[in-house]
Parts: structure tokens; sequence; C-alpha cells
């Protein structure tokens, strides 16, 4: 399994500008209103956003062929993730 480096601001850019964001916000506003309370693992982050843009990886090299080709990563399982 190979390890990809993410880069926070780019991460942090890219999330909070897609519209993957509107989708778990939504999520997030649910669950306060029913439980009172949101517990989100930034693995439930990752895993809900679908995808991850290659643009915002910094070891490229490192991406699956046919992902680096699509310009985005869909399935996560493939790799570990670590935030730099």
């Amino acid at each position: 399994m190979k390890t990809l480096l993410i880069d926070k601001k780019k991460f942090i850019d890219w999330y909070f500008d897609d519209e993957t964001y509107n989708n778990i916000g939504t999520d997030l506003v649910k669950q306060l209103i029913k439980n009172g309370i949101v517990e989100y693992s930034l693995c439930e982050v990752l895993n809900n956003s679908g995808y991850l843009p290659v643009s915002i990886v910094v070891n490229k090299k490192d991406i699956i062929t046919s992902d680096r080709l699509s310009g985005e990563i869909e399935d996560l399982s493939n790799y570990k993730i670590k935030f730099k």
C-alpha cells in the first residue's frame, strides 16, 4: 500500500471550495440536530468526500497510474493518507 502525502493547505482550499463540503456539512448539521453532538473523524471526511484530486497530492509519483491520468483518486482504500 502506497502512502500519499496530502498538502494540508491545498486540501482545505479544495474541501471548502467543493460541493463535497456542502453534502458533508448537511450531514453534520442533521446529526447535530438529531443527537445534539457531532462526531466525525478525518477518515470519515476523506471517505465521504468521494474522491481526492491529484492536484493536492505532494508525492504524485506514488499515485496509481490510472488515478493520476484521471486526475482523481476515487478508491482511497489503495492508499494510506498522511497530511503534510
